[in-house]
């Protein structure tokens, strides 16, 4: 490391310590390598994002199944809730969670009310996600 270097590490640091404690705090816990990163990924894995997966793939019916019981279930426990906190209810993407509102809304599970937010439809809310759609 050459003179300049130094020199300009040395501003560094002097800005950094000039920020507020909470600010550090926050920068301090981001750089901790043994924090768990999003999705369970251990220290020094990336995170699994969708874009890491290979092209189509689809997930198991049974993990499909599992992911509309989930938020069927957190639809139930917070109706007035939108597709965003659902997605956060359910660990989920809020375009997976609009896209499988909109095929439970194929098989008459889930409605649009008439401010066009979503619902459990009112025939029959505990309707299995899992069974197929009426002919």
């Amino acid at each position: 490391m050459n003179r300049a270097e130094l020199g300009a590490l040395r501003d560094a640091i002097g800005t950094i310590l000039n920020w507020p404690d909470s600010v550090r705090d926050q920068i301090a816990q981001w750089l901790q390598t043994d924090a768990l990163k999003p999705n369970d990924a251990g220290p020094g894995r990336l995170s699994l994002s969708r874009s890491n997966r290979r092209r189509g793939f689809k997930p198991r019916v049974e993990e499909s199944a599992a992911r509309e019981r989930a938020l069927l279930e957190a639809m139930r426990n917070d109706p007035e809730a939108g597709v965003v906190q659902w997605a956060k209810t359910t660990r989920c993407d809020k375009s997976a969670v609009s896209m499988r509102l909109g095929r439970l809304a194929k098989r008459c599970v889930v409605e649009r009310d008439g401010n066009g937010r979503w619902r459990l439809a009112r025939a029959n809310p505990t309707m299995d996600p899992t069974m197929p759609p009426p002919l």
